[in-house]
């Protein structure tokens, strides 16, 4: 999503810009109406984050004009406060919630666009198979997903259980390999006796 900070300030548009800002929403500052209204055409975003304080100074005119027109994308005002900040990550959190294209769990990433996976900055592209099975367990993120359930979800068929664990096990090692998952950042793990779990390395 592409978003636009307005905010005068350019110390306030800049925090702005990092409480929204992350690898899915590409965010450009700007601090004034005139430069807004300027990116509607060069930038089409999708949403406008205001500093409430520069909106109030616009002139009757640019409300006016603001009001009436149906191409606007939405705006959503908030203050510079501490609250206000707060609630600018949690629009962040709800934007990246609406983006099924895009998964974070800790720093590993999966682009279901470009179909890719990474760790910090770090991009790879796996084997569709490994691919499909990361994207699952990212799907289901902190949650325990069995063997057979694996293997039917990513291959498409169902198997005895011992057959499952052994080709999840083949798949999982190659994945961790490609993303440099090490005991420190396992991310992947293997829940004994019922399958694979993906969580951060610093979650129990």
């Amino acid at each position: 999503m592409r978003i636009i900070v307005l905010a005068t300030n350019r110390e306030t548009a800049q925090t702005l810009h990092d409480a929204v800002a992350d690898p899915v929403n590409q965010v450009r500052v700007v601090n004034s109406w005139k430069e807004t209204r300027a990116s509607l055409s060069t930038y089409s975003p999708s949403l406008i984050i205001a500093e409430r304080s520069t909106i109030a100074t616009l002139e009757l005119s640019e409300l006016a004009g603001l009001a009436s027109s149906a191409s606007w994308p939405p705006i959503l005002l908030i203050d510079s406060s501490g609250k206000g900040l707060r609630e600018a990550a949690a629009i962040r959190s709800r934007i990246s919630q609406q983006h099924p294209h895009y998964y974070q769990i800790g720093d590993l990433r999966i682009d279901t666009l470009r179909k890719r996976a990474g760790l910090n900055d770090q991009w790879v592209t796996l084997p569709p198979i490994q691919y499909r099975l990361l994207l699952t367990l990212a799907e289901h993120a902190g949650e325990v997903m069995g063997y057979q359930e694996l293997l039917l979800a990513v291959w498409g068929y169902e198997s005895e259980e011992v057959e499952a664990r052994d080709l999840l096990k083949v798949h999982i090692r190659q994945i961790r390999r490609r993303l440099n998952l090490d005991q420190e950042n396992p991310y992947i793990r293997s829940v004994r006796g019922f399958g694979y779990l993906l969580t951060p390395p610093d979650e129990d």
